[in-house]
């Protein structure tokens, strides 16, 4: 992945991870301070321009990431991911974020939802905004409803299709049953005459 599309060239996304680091910063985390720094970096010069921004915010974060900063750890995996500010490596960069995540960090739990989401599975992209909200994370709640309301009118739409189907096999089953009500109806008519033409010639 190009540093032109990676996560960390979206200044959208550098601000919600500066107020994800404000929410979670504990006063005595010294650590917090690296990780500002490395996203302060990001809001002033643009790495596009300046290639080498990115390895200097890689490490930071990797200097953060060493002090056991859980959004530093989540922010690395991003980056290994991304290839930004360093080799790319997807399956690294999922595992910084699954351990972090697994120490519930809401926005390694976020950024998961995404993946899930990219590979169309809502079901686990709503549970990771669910958990990611219940962490606390400001946007995730708001992705949460976004999804379960998508996630209803995909049920929606799947009942509508299937009680079509449905209603279909029933009215062929009526049908059938119909054409063969119609058959014994016959062969009983057939009977009842064959009855009478014997009653008449034994009469």
């Amino acid at each position: 992945m190009s540093i032109s599309t990676s996560s960390f060239n979206n200044q959208d996304n550098i601000s919600g991870w500066l107020q994800e680091l404000q929410r979670v910063t504990k006063p005595e985390d010294k650590s917090a301070k690296t990780v500002r720094c490395a996203l302060e970096l990001l809001q002033e010069l643009n790495p596009k321009d300046k290639p080498e921004i990115a390895v200097v915010v890689h490490a930071l974060l990797d200097k953060a990431a060493l002090k056991d900063n859980r959004l530093a750890i989540t922010l690395k995996g991003i980056a290994t991911i991304d290839g930004f500010g360093c080799k790319e490596d997807t399956s690294s960069g999922l595992l910084l974020l699954k351990m972090s995540a697994e120490r519930n960090c809401a926005e390694a739990k976020h950024y998961f939802a995404f993946l899930f989401l990219a590979k169309s599975n809502l079901m686990m992209a709503m549970r990771m905004f669910r958990d990611a909200a219940y962490g606390g994370h400001p946007r995730a709640l708001r992705n949460y409803s976004k999804i379960a309301i998508q996630l209803r009118k995909t049920i929606k739409k799947m009942r509508f299709h299937l009680d079509k189907k449905q209603r279909r096999s029933k009215h062929r089953r009526r049908r059938h049953h119909d054409d063969e009500s119609v058959e014994m109806d016959s062969i009983k008519q057939e009977h009842a005459r064959r009855q009478q033409q014997l009653l008449l010639l034994v009469g």
